[in-house]
């Protein structure tokens, strides 16, 4: 997580932040133990620095199980979006579960990044939780 990209999003003191770590994390950490800890301390900088902005924290995106088959830790986003909920219950900020929305396809060919029409569906979810 990278505390220069939070500390210029708190510097244009936005209405609505959205947040999606996790994909990157999963390859990164050994479990999500650390990984909520330090999505927490986001929250908290954020929360204490922008009190009036809506906080909107996305589920870690799926992978297709080609790719769960070349990186077997994406078998725990499950478990690790479970985790991201519960922080936003615990913190009192909005989860958006994106898996409905985007397990159907339009990944690239990684199957972890999605193309145009994923990405479009995407945002609109984000719109839609947000009523933007």
């Amino acid at each position: 997580m990278k505390n220069g990209d939070i500390d210029t999003a708190i510097g244009m003191y936005p209405k609505n932040i959205f947040l999606t770590y996790g994909i990157n994390d999963i390859e990164a950490y050994q479990n999500s133990d650390t990984f909520i800890k330090l999505y927490g301390e986001v929250v908290d900088k954020i929360q204490s620095k922008l009190p009036n902005t809506n906080i909107y924290i996305c589920s870690i995106l799926p992978v297709t199980s080609s790719a769960i088959s070349k990186q077997p830790k994406f078998n725990n986003i499950s478990s690790w979006n479970q985790d991201i909920k519960n922080l936003c219950n615990k913190k009192g900020v909005t989860y958006i579960d994106a898996n409905s929305v985007l397990a159907n396809g339009g990944y690239e060919p990684d199957g972890i990044h999605f193309g145009v029409k994923g990405i479009k569906k995407w945002l609109d979810l984000f719109i839609q939780s947000a009523n933007l």
